[in-house]
Order: C-alpha cells, then structure tokens, then sequence
C-alpha cells in the first residue's frame, strides 16, 4: 500500500473542526483528540484554523513544544489573523515572559 495519496495529510474542514471544538470546550479534551485521529497527527494539519486548534490541543494535553510549533506555523501562514495572533502571543507568553511578548507585539 505505497500510494501516493496515503502520504498526504489530512486535514480536518469546518464541520470536523466544530465538532472537535464542542468537545473541546466542554473540556472533553481526550475525546476531541480521539476525533482528531482519524484527521492524522496533529503536527501534520494545514491550514491556519486547524493549525491554532491542534495547538490548543496539544498544549493542553501535555505537548507544551507541539503546541507552541503549531501556533508559531499558524502565524507564519496567516499573519494578519486576530485569533492566529492571540493563540500566538499567548503560547509565546510564559516561555518569553510578559514584557518580552508585549515588546514584541
């Protein structure tokens, strides 16, 4: 099984992404990562949207260095972003220190 399409990522679209979202927010954080697998790694989603969820995911479940990769990804790909932005700054926040991250901004 050495197809092309198998390599590819998947990414989750709008519906998948609320869904996860939901569950996410209703602090089913185990549950909206059992969701997210059928999508492949998270480290593999495109897309700005899918970027600063799986962020949000992996940080909150212990991938402190995945988290902030992703949102760091997000903001490369969509700058201008208000909720690309805020995830960025906020991930950024603890390892820079407060000061740091509003010089920055």
């Amino acid at each position: 099984m050495s197809s092309a399409s198998s390599s590819i990522p998947s990414t989750p679209d709008a519906a998948a992404l609320a869904k996860m979202q939901a569950l996410y927010d209703d602090g089913k954080y185990i549950q909206a990562y059992e969701t997210s697998k059928s999508f492949g790694p998270l480290q593999s989603w495109t897309g700005a949207a899918a970027r600063v969820f799986a962020g949000r995911m992996a940080y909150n479940l212990g991938s402190r260095k995945m988290g902030r990769v992703l949102h760091r990804l997000a903001m490369r790909e969509n700058p201008g972003d208000y909720e690309v932005q805020y995830f960025y700054w906020l991930s950024t926040w603890p390892r820079r220190g407060p000061l740091a991250t509003l010089e920055a901004i």
